[in-house]
């Protein structure tokens, strides 16, 4: 008699289940983490792809990453929930998935580049500095400016200010 194995996808988040137990997991068209929900989004992991980024935000999840206070900050989050899912890999090898170094860089790599184009200044297009979560300014030509989160849209930038010297 043969014996019947479970899907990669379901045995995953049963084990996920079991692992977080604090954790709720609901299927959504994105992953992301809801701390104030404390859930984790996810697409149905049929891919190797879809498991990591599974793991990524249980990641977050464990490590109970809450709102960042600067771009810095949510770099420093990615980072560490993509550790804490390596972790988990290495403590559970019955997870059997895989993080490749290549993959944690590219998905980090989106982030850099977006946290680049949230800091170009609109007025003269040098990057700036964050002075708070979503205000920057420009030390060439001292305009300042707000963006929109802007994670699954379009990135908005308004002029608070614009001075030249």
């Amino acid at each position: 008699m043969a014996a019947i194995s479970m899907p990669k996808n379901i045995s995953l988040l049963n084990a996920l289940a079991t692992l977080a137990p604090g954790i709720t997991f609901r299927e959504h068209d994105e992953f992301y983490w809801s701390p104030q929900h404390k859930t984790v989004y996810y697409r149905s992991p049929a891919s190797d792809d879809d498991r990591r980024l599974l793991l990524h935000e249980v990641g977050h999840a464990l490590l109970d990453h809450r709102e960042y206070m600067n771009d810095l900050q949510l770099l420093d989050f990615e980072r560490a929930a993509w550790q804490e899912a390596r972790d988990l890999c290495d403590r559970q090898p019955l997870l059997d998935v895989e993080i490749p170094d290549d993959f944690i860089e590219d998905h980090l790599d989106t982030y850099r580049e977006w946290l680049f184009v949230r800091s170009r200044c609109p007025t003269c297009n040098l990057n700036g500095i964050q002075s708070r979560q979503t205000e920057y300014s420009c030390l060439n030509c001292n305009t300042q400016w707000r963006v929109n989160e802007a994670r699954t849209c379009r990135l908005k930038r308004q002029r608070l200010t614009s001075r030249t010297r």
